[in-house]
């Protein structure tokens, strides 16, 4: 189980482990483990910053130990879907490393929308439970879509070790979530379990239909996107 846990760090963070197992199952464990690390961070540098700012410090903290690998699937997918116009030149496009237009403004929008919710949730004293919930569904949803989907590269990829997610696999990344879940907030673990679920199975239907499957990009994109939603379903239960 320990080398399965690195296995993970080594694939979701900068932490700097090697990576010698298959360790798709316990992705939510690392998400959770992000999460710990901003709900420390909150308590920290609650008495010193004002929300918004500390909102922008929690996500440079998510950022640091993530490398940004997410936001950066994000960016690539935005610039893939909106210059590519068939799959060949969409996956193209998401090869390449530099960022565009549709790119620059994805990650710009997702930035301000999680700043604005975390800092709405951080005034309402709500943001730590859904601090733990979007972290570690939105690794779940990575699982899901390795479940559901197959890996649409012919070569290998970094998303290529997300491929070929088993039911027993999906089923133990399931129950990780799910303890996670009940460990944060019982109560607002439904919303936000309906809002990953949602945003999963809208583009996991996109990118099947665009793609024919997953990519690490996609699967970075998707996880972007399921926290920004679990964010935003807090925002709206914290009313």
């Amino acid at each position: 189980m320990l080398t399965r846990i690195l296995a993970a760090l080594a694939l979701l963070t900068r932490i700097p482990v090697r990576r010698p197992a298959q360790a798709t199952p316990l992705l939510p464990v690392i998400g959770a483990l992000v999460g710990v690390a901003q709900v420390f961070v909150l308590h920290l540098l609650a008495p010193f910053l004002p929300p918004l700012l500390l909102s922008v410090s929690l996500l440079a903290v998510a950022a640091c130990l993530t490398g940004a690998l997410h936001l950066d699937g994000l960016a690539d997918t935005a610039d893939g879907f909106g210059g590519g116009h068939s799959r060949e030149e969409t996956l193209r496009i998401m090869r390449d490393p530099a960022i565009g237009t549709y790119g620059a403004v994805a990650v710009m929008l997702m930035l301000m929308a999680r700043a604005s919710a975390l800092s709405t949730l951080i005034e309402r004293r709500a943001a730590g439970p859904f601090l733990l919930l979007a972290p570690a569904l939105s690794r779940w949803t990575m699982v899901a879509l390795g479940h559901a989907l197959s890996y649409a590269r012919p070569e290998d990829g970094l998303g290529s070790l997300a491929g070929t997610v088993t039911r027993r696999q999906l089923a133990l990344a399931t129950a990780i979530t799910a303890a996670v879940s009940v460990a944060a907030r019982g109560q607002y673990a439904i919303a936000a379990w309906g809002a990953a679920i949602g945003v999963t199975v809208i583009c996991g239907r996109i990118f099947a239909r665009r793609l024919g499957g997953f990519t690490g990009d996609t699967l970075g994109a998707n996880s972007e996107l399921t926290e920004a939603a679990v964010l935003l379903t807090g925002v709206v239960l914290t009313r």
